[in-house]
């Protein structure tokens, strides 16, 4: 036969001022040692062109709210719950790409200038854990860009929604709090390890936005506070990378080079105020070395280049602190030598 073949409709019954009449398609409950029927929704297979669509669509509504799809997979009594998977159709054939996956939350479409309504949220949440041991975890969510063989592998990107007259979303990672004895959850952010023999591992780079009108958004690291008289706030370190062989990363801190009519922004560095204890000290010193020179310390301030300006070079100022309670004393400024402890060298200058 060269024709198309008979279409089948099933529809339920239509009511001029009530509601229409549902259509049910189910499998029996089984007996007490079966399993009950399986129910298979499927279309045709296709030797020349694509295959059928299959359609699973809710009604519209002019007055109410639009019919909403559920998708329930069937509890576990005493065995897991089922399973539930969405894959999208693979391809075989040369320069075909596989089949996409989209979830997309419905729009607002009013544009009433009071309240058009919000676009609908994604929510993807692990499943709940009821247990009372300390093995009955909540379910986690993995998020895994696919696997190449020989070209790159699939980027993962979280990118908040874009405001054609106000603030662009904001990203939150965070996570949950704990009320009970344990830590909340750590967060790890890290490039994988690179195996390639002279290709370094992925770069980590975090920065703000660039700005037409106003200032530029700042990047803020704060550790958290605790409330334990014995215990300190967080601590923040940062350490450059090892080589067993080699030389160690080295470590840059500078601000950026001024426009053509500003300044060059400030560096700072500071301790803490203490209200009842010794503020913080702050320690600069290079690392010892086994068999090479230890490291210097270079203090310089930068020089005043114009030749037409009467302008002077950077002065380098070092203070010891005040000190106003009674029977106290004014900070020290000691300036020390390294010494030669070896007899056949002499101490420096």
């Amino acid at each position: 036969m060269v024709g198309k073949g008979g279409m089948l409709h099933v529809s339920s019954g239509f009511s001029d001022h009530g509601s229409s009449g549902d259509v049910v398609l189910s499998s029996s409950q089984s007996g007490s040692d079966g399993v009950s029927g399986s129910l298979s929704l499927s279309t045709g297979y296709s030797t020349a062109a694509s295959s059928g669509i299959v359609t699973l669509a809710s009604g519209d509504s002019k007055y109410g709210a639009g019919g909403e799809i559920i998708i329930h997979v069937g509890d576990g009594g005493y065995y897991n719950g089922g399973d539930a998977t969405i894959a999208a159709g693979s391809a075989s054939a040369a320069g075909f790409n596989g089949g996409k996956v989209s979830i997309i939350a419905g729009a607002g479409l009013s544009s009433h200038s009071i309240d058009g309504g919000d676009g609908g949220d994604i929510d993807l949440k692990g499943g709940e854990a009821k247990g009372e041991s300390d093995n009955d975890n909540g379910g986690s969510i993995s998020l895994m860009g696919g696997t190449s063989y020989t070209g790159y592998g699939g980027s993962i990107r979280i990118s908040s929604g874009s405001s054609i007259s106000s603030s662009s979303g904001s990203v939150i990672i965070q996570t949950s709090h704990v009320s009970g004895e344990g830590v909340s959850g750590g967060l790890i952010l890290s490039t994988g390890k690179s195996n390639g023999g002279h290709s370094p591992s992925g770069s980590i780079l975090i920065e703000t936005g660039n700005s037409e009108g106003a200032p530029a958004g700042k990047i803020s690291l704060t550790s958290g506070e605790t409330s334990q008289d014995d215990h300190p706030g967080g601590l923040i370190e940062i350490i450059t990378g090892y080589n067993k062989d080699s030389s160690s990363g080295s470590f840059f801190v500078a601000t950026a080079e001024g426009g053509v009519n500003g300044d060059s922004g400030e560096l700072s560095f500071s301790s803490g105020f203490a209200h009842d204890g010794n503020s913080g000290p702050i320690t600069l010193f290079t690392g010892d070395s086994s068999s090479g020179s230890a490291g210097n310390i270079d203090l310089k301030v930068g020089r005043a280049l114009s030749r037409d300006r009467p302008h002077i070079g950077g002065s380098v100022s070092l203070n010891a602190g005040d000190s106003y309670g009674p029977d106290s004393f004014g900070g020290d400024v000691q300036i020390g030598a390294g010494s030669g402890v070896n007899e056949w060298h002499d101490g420096g200058k």
